[in-house]
C-alpha cells in the first residue's frame, strides 16, 4: 500500500508539471473534505495540515521533490487544529525550492485551534438565584452550557493571555467575539 501511495504521489508530481497551475512548482492540495491517505492532488486532496506536512516529508525523502518548489494550496473552509502545527527546518524547503502553504486562488481559509459547541448544548438558565441577579429584561435571554460535560475541562486562568503563555478563553457566536460572563464582576 505504501509503495502504491508513493508511486501515485510521484506520478502526481510528474503530471502536475504538465498542468497550467505553475510549471515551476509542484502543487498539492488540502481540503476540509479531503483524506490524508490520498495523493494531495486537486481531485484527491489531503484533509489536514499535519497530514500534508507528513506526506511531503515522505515524498522529499523518497526523492521526487528534491529541488522542486512546493505549493500547498488550502481549499476554502475551516481547518481545526487540536494541537500546535509544527513546521521544522526539514519542512521549509531549500533556496530556490521553498515550501509555501497558501490559500488556493481567492478562496477564504480559516485555521483555528477552537472547538465548536453545538447550539443544542445551550439551554435557558432556570436557576432562580442566578436569574434574580439579572435585570428583568435580560433574564429570559440568558443561555448556559455545561462546558465540562462537553469535554472542556482544562481551562487556563481567567486572566490576561500574557500570564497564561498566550492561552486564553474566548467565545465567538456567528463570527463575533462575545463577552464572557463571570460572577462576581470584580477584577
Amino acid at each position: 500500500m505504501k509503495r502504491l501511495l508513493m508511486f501515485a504521489l510521484s506520478m502526481a508530481v510528474f503530471m502536475l508539471s504538465f498542468t497550467g497551475l505553475d510549471t515551476k512548482a509542484a502543487d498539492f492540495f488540502i481540503a476540509p473534505n479531503g483524506n490524508d491517505s490520498d495523493s494531495g492532488t486537486i481531485i484527491n486532496p489531503w484533509r489536514t495540515l499535519p497530514g500534508a506536512r507528513d506526506a511531503l516529508r515522505k515524498l522529499r525523502k523518497a526523492g521526487p521533490l528534491g529541488t522542486v518548489p512546493i505549493n500547498v494550496n488550502l481549499r476554502q473552509g475551516q481547518y481545526n487544529l487540536s494541537s500546535t502545527f509544527l513546521l521544522q527546518s526539514e519542512d521549509s524547503g531549500m533556496p530556490g525550492a521553498p515550501v509555501v502553504y497558501r490559500a488556493y486562488k481567492d478562496e477564504t481559509v480559516f485555521i483555528t485551534g477552537s472547538r465548536q459547541i453545538d447550539k443544542n448544548a445551550f439551554a435557558p438558565v432556570m436557576d432562580d438565584k442566578v436569574l434574580s441577579r439579572l435585570d428583568e429584561k435580560a433574564r429570559f435571554h440568558l443561555l448556559h452550557a455545561d462546558l465540562k460535560a462537553l469535554g472542556f475541562a482544562d481551562f487556563p486562568e481567567f486572566s490576561s493571555p500574557e500570564m497564561n503563555g498566550g492561552a486564553t478563553v474566548e467565545l465567538f457566536y456567528n463570527g463575533q467575539r462575545m463577552t464572557l460572563a463571570r460572577w462576581p464582576n470584580q477584577g
